[in-house]
């Protein structure tokens, strides 16, 4: 018996022990309400794991009609604008900008990465939920902004992820680690 148990006792620990590389896609930072207008509407996102990840096929996720529940009908699939491919490697951020017919050039943005676009209308008054899907729908990360937290027209600042947990309104950081709060 306390054979069986120094052969199992080293392969239980390497179990518990063993911390898996993941991918995870985190939306962190929001521009609902950028001073040169909607038009110019973006979402950033940090891949936070330790494996790259593909883009293809994902969906951008946002609650038009305030119901506070996923439909893939309401979801908006990326469509690479800027970059070589859409494989977004660990620590790295990619963008996901609105992408109406008038804006061919994302330029505006200041970021040399990667850089997708969707279809969607961010709201500056109401606390809206939004999420990226991956490519079979499955909701991979999701927030509810909320305007009244700040990042109004007038201020410039967008709100960003503090902390894994709050959202503040800085000095946006597109394709940048966050503003640290002074």
């Amino acid at each position: 018996m306390s054979k069986k148990i120094i052969l199992v006792l080293p392969v239980v620990l390497c179990l518990f022990l063993f911390k898996a590389a993941r991918a995870e896609i985190v939306i962190n930072e929001i521009m609902y309400a950028p001073q040169t207008g909607s038009a110019h509407e973006w979402v950033e996102i940090f891949n936070s794991g330790q494996d790259s990840i593909d883009l293809s096929n994902w969906r951008f996720f946002y609650d038009s009609d305030g119901d506070k529940v996923y439909d893939s009908d309401e979801s908006h699939p990326l469509t690479l604008r800027q970059g070589d491919n859409s494989i977004l490697d660990p620590l790295h951020y990619a963008m996901i900008a609105k992408s109406p017919a008038v804006v061919t050039d994302y330029a505006w943005l200041n970021f040399s990465g990667t850089i997708f676009s969707a279809t969607f209308s961010l709201s500056d008054e109401d606390a809206k939920l939004i999420a990226i899907m991956d490519k079979d729908k499955a909701v991979k990360n999701s927030t509810t902004y909320d305007p009244n937290i700040g990042g109004n027209k007038d201020s410039g600042n967008s709100l960003q992820l503090m902390n894994d947990k709050i959202w503040k309104a800085l000095t946006p950081t597109p394709g940048m680690k966050n503003e640290i709060e002074t």
